[in-house]
């Protein structure tokens, strides 16, 4: 590892990647789902969803499906809408909180392989860990439910999932999946690192205590 350094003085490349990153989530973010949309004798209405990993914003749009002759002014005449939102706090919250932690795991990856003097090198661990984490990166693409909306009147279906094969269609998302990958690969090695301190401390203790027996 480079020492040079302070854990906080992120070089370049990392600032790169992470500037990337939260282009692939804004996209993420603001994309939407629509739920339903539904018309008749010239009326329509629609709603939609916004957020990932959750629904931080519902939004209803309704109005006329053909121009309106009777709306004055320059230029054709537009038919017009009504739009309602609603917001919801605590998961803008949540996916905050979620995406502060993809960008957290994205940096620590990233300065981790470049402060690295053996970056250039892929030995069997790499290779171990690289292949769980693309396993559990397509368990999520293939990993599917779906959610019931019920709405006037009628019930909606939707299906959902916290990787789609849409994110993987998109380049400009390619990051957030990169993000992703870097967040299990944290995950696990933060279990690594607590499982084999706690294994530590337990040896240490095991030897103390029979340390005592045998002065005893």
């Amino acid at each position: 590892m480079d020492e040079s350094r302070s854990w906080y003085q992120l070089h370049w490349l990392t600032w790169l990647i992470i500037g990337l990153v939260i282009l692939a989530l804004i996209d993420r973010q603001v994309a939407e789902q629509v739920l339903y949309g539904v018309g008749g004798l010239g009326n329509y209405s629609e709603r939609s969803i916004f957020g990932w990993p959750l629904v931080h914003l519902d939004l209803w749009e309704t109005g006329l499906q053909f121009p309106d002759s009777r709306n004055p002014g320059p230029g054709p005449p537009f038919p017009p809408r009504e739009f309602y939102y609603d917001w919801l706090g605590w998961q803008l919250i949540g996916n905050g909180l979620v995406c502060t932690f993809l960008l957290g795991a994205t940096a620590f990856v990233c300065e981790a392989w470049v402060r690295s003097q053996r970056r250039a090198q892929f030995g069997l661990r790499h290779l171990m860990a690289a292949t769980a984490v693309l396993s559990v990166l397509m368990a999520l693409v293939t990993f599917e439910w779906e959610g019931t909306y019920r709405d006037l009147g009628d019930d909606f279906q939707m299906t959902w999932s916290i990787i789609s094969w849409s994110d993987i269609g998109r380049p400009i998302r390619w990051p957030f999946l990169f993000a992703f990958a870097c967040a299990i690969y944290t995950l696990g090695w933060l279990v690594f690192r607590t499982s084999s301190g706690l294994f530590a401390v337990m040896s240490d203790l095991a030897k103390a205590k029979e340390t005592e027996v045998m002065e005893d």
